[in-house]
């Protein structure tokens, strides 16, 4: 048992938050929040704010911001592509990070990192992966996956993906951002592949992710019932009232549109590109207004490791979710609840409570009060034990 003194505790983003609280802890669990801390050995936090580890809803963990990562992995060994995963995770929970939903690696990297993870071979947040992307034939990041094509090779693809550990699929549902010649706008999957893949998954007891950015995309995926919508800049009222009914989470990635049009040119994009990052930027922002006007749940997902986009930026995506329209409240909200809840993960973190995992973020200041306080995390609790300490840096 071990007990961990609290000077103000921020059970979850909905609730106020209490001062003088201590949390007590064993084998990783929540197991009381009292006043007093007995007998137990005590880690004093009681100079800080202390509320549950933040969720990054969607990284690539073998990816660090290079400013063509998918070209730097065909070139490095596929031991140094896993190290540097292992790397990138120490960088997640320096920032609060302890958990992550990882959304596409090289060979499906990222499920080993998972499991190692899991057998406390590597100290990081808790991974959910996908593994291999499914793409298209010759799709939006095939490079990062598996190419199938019709309703049956996409059901297999999933099914294959599961069979290797996957806790997540994830399907390219149009074109992106990155990439030469590339449109967003344009849809790659027919609603019957993505219908047959979000069915595959969901009788498995799994969720689904797509990555979608245009009007088309998102009305396929929001047809095959997926659980959440990574980027869907172009989202409109009407399908996000459609989200909300059918219980669809939207993933902004804001963080990736404000590194492609403040380095795009350092990192090498064309004209067309920065252009189009540019008019995905204004896009995005106003699908986040569309999302809150219609109640569309939002969770925070950074899109870590792409061109010029370090891991552990969380703190940078609230930030720029908050300029969006979001509260601190609901930006802090939706980096814990919500995006433990797009997770699958909400009976087990996302708020700080008995039986819930011990994953706590401490920092200075209040974060409710101002969204920025989370740039200066001061602590990182991982599963009950202090694996990041300001005196550390």
């Amino acid at each position: 048992m071990t007990a961990f003194l609290v000077g103000r505790l921020i059970s979850s983003a909905t609730a106020d938050p209490v001062d003088d609280a201590v949390i007590h802890v064993q084998d990783g669990v929540i197991t009381e929040i009292n006043g007093t801390a007995g007998t137990a050995p005590v880690h004093d936090l009681r100079s800080l704010t202390v509320m549950p580890g933040l969720i990054d809803a969607h990284v690539h963990l073998t990816w660090s911001g290079d400013p063509v990562p998918n070209e730097l992995q065909r070139r490095e060994p596929d031991e140094m592509t896993l190290l540097r995963g292992v790397a990138n995770t120490r960088a997640h929970l320096s920032a609060g990070v302890t958990a992550v939903r990882d959304l596409g690696s090289r060979r499906g990297m990222a499920v080993h990192l998972a499991t190692a993870e899991r057998l406390g071979l590597i100290s990081g947040p808790r991974i959910f992966a996908s593994g291999n992307v499914i793409a298209m034939t010759g799709g939006h990041a095939n490079y990062l996956g598996v190419q199938a094509d019709g309703p049956w090779e996409v059901t297999r693809a999933v099914r294959a993906e599961l069979a290797e550990g996957a806790d997540v699929i994830k399907v390219m549902a149009s074109e992106g951002l990155f990439g030469h010649g590339e449109d967003p706008y344009i849809a790659e999957f027919e609603t019957e592949e993505l219908r047959a893949a979000a069915r595959a998954a969901h009788r498995a007891g799994k969720t689904i992710a797509a990555h979608a950015y245009g009007p088309v995309s998102i009305d396929s995926a929001i047809e095959a019932k997926v659980d959440s919508i990574e980027h869907g800049a172009y989202l409109s009222d009407e399908q996000a009232r459609r989200m909300r009914a059918s219980g669809i989470t939207l993933v902004p990635t804001l963080s990736a549109y404000h590194s492609y049009t403040s380095r795009g040119a350092r990192l090498g994009f064309t004209d067309q590109m920065l252009a189009t990052a540019h008019d995905v930027t204004q896009h995005a922002r106003e699908a986040v207004r569309a999302a809150l006007r219609t109640g569309v749940a939002i969770a925070a997902g950074t899109d870590a490791g792409v061109p010029g986009l370090p891991h552990g930026a969380i703190a940078d995506e609230l930030a720029l979710l908050v300029t969006a329209g979001l509260t601190p409240r609901d930006a802090l909200h939706s980096a814990t609840l919500a995006a433990a809840t797009v997770l699958g993960e909400h009976l087990n973190r996302g708020t700080i409570e008995p039986g819930k995992a011990a994953d706590f973020t401490a920092t200075a200041a209040n974060p409710l009060d101002d969204i920025t306080a989370l740039r200066q995390v001061s602590a990182t609790v991982r599963n009950g034990r202090l694996v990041t300490w300001e005196g550390d840096r």
